[in-house]
């Protein structure tokens, strides 16, 4: 069984976050990734997809790009208790970790559910705690709207005032127009083409498991979202407005409508966290609570940490 009928497999059986989906995988070369497995494909204990990724003779193991989460993802036993859950993950993450390729650095951010790290700490690991911002689905719509910040609120009637349209698509290019000119905004390249943009995504829509959504001002989209789900939560992955639009509610009125898609599908909204105050603040207007979740890291070679830690200002 290959590395994709492997994630199929456990697709199938279990319920997997679609970053770990074979789905997620199968747009890449195969050279490009791998997985270690704990225990057996019809019994599984953990399993760790991972990109390899080798640039000026350094080898690191990563996750893919545009993909919010990676590291392993542990199978629990049905009422197994807390005691017993925890000494399980050192075993695993132990046997997971000394499977895994000659490597010279390592970087993944946990799903926010696997909240011990303590087994990488003992590994090695350095971490740090970052934040998404999760909202629950469960609410009515009216509950969702009563949940959303005064500001939020007056930005999504200004738009409805304005007659703003919201149409579902799945058309990409749009999208990746929009995000160009949003870097090109803050003065920096968007790391990636349209090419693998489409070719990253498409998998995804055709399989359902995502919905692009434009809004649109005198029939011209000016903002659009790139709205993933699993059956553990939404996704909210990319998003851009036009710059020449930004200050009159049409993004806020476009994430809501967002929102509600997401509504028909999970319990959950992710809003996929940042650090970026402005940003944070925005993701909490909309009545989300924060969710903690460990990024990590460990380099086997000290130059490439120095490397890396200039490239990023430290």
């Amino acid at each position: 069984m290959d590395k994709l009928e492997i994630l199929k497999s456990l697709g199938e059986k279990f319920d997997l976050p679609i970053f770990y989906q074979d789905i997620w995988f199968e747009s890449f070369d195969p050279d490009s990734w791998d997985l270690v497995l704990s225990g057996e494909v019809n019994d599984p204990k953990a399993v760790w997809p991972f990109m390899k990724k080798k640039k000026m003779g350094f080898t690191k193991i990563t996750q893919a790009w545009l993909n919010p989460y990676g590291g392993p993802w542990l199978f629990y036993p049905k009422g197994q208790k807390d005691y017993a859950r925890m000494s399980s993950d050192k075993k695993v993450i132990d046997e997971l970790y000394g499977a895994l390729p000659k490597h010279d650095a390592i970087a993944c951010n946990l799903y926010p559910s696997l909240q011990n790290h303590l087994p990488f700490k003992w590994l090695g690991f350095e971490q740090t705690t970052q934040y998404t911002y999760l909202l629950d689905l469960k609410l009515t719509e009216e509950e969702l709207r009563e949940g959303l910040n005064g500001n939020i609120r007056r930005e999504i009637n200004k738009a409805t005032r304005n007659e703003i349209d919201i149409v579902e698509s799945d058309e990409l290019e749009d999208l990746h127009r929009l995000k160009i000119l949003d870097y090109e905004q803050k003065g920096m390249p968007i790391g990636y083409s349209f090419e693998d943009f489409e070719k990253r995504f498409r998998p995804i829509l055709i399989a359902g498991k995502a919905k692009v959504l434009y809004a649109l001002q005198d029939g011209k989209r000016v903002s659009g979202i790139l709205l993933l789900w699993d059956k553990h939560q939404a996704y909210y992955l990319v998003g851009a407005t036009d710059p020449n639009t930004k200050g009159n509610g049409i993004f806020s009125f476009l994430l809501f409508q967002a929102i509600l898609e997401a509504q028909k599908h999970v319990d959950t909204f992710n809003f996929e966290g940042s650090v970026i105050e402005a940003i944070e603040k925005f993701f909490r207007s909309f009545g989300s609570r924060q969710q903690p979740y460990h990024v990590l890291s460990k380099y086997q070679n000290k130059k490439l940490k120095a490397l890396d830690q200039l490239r990023k200002g430290q």
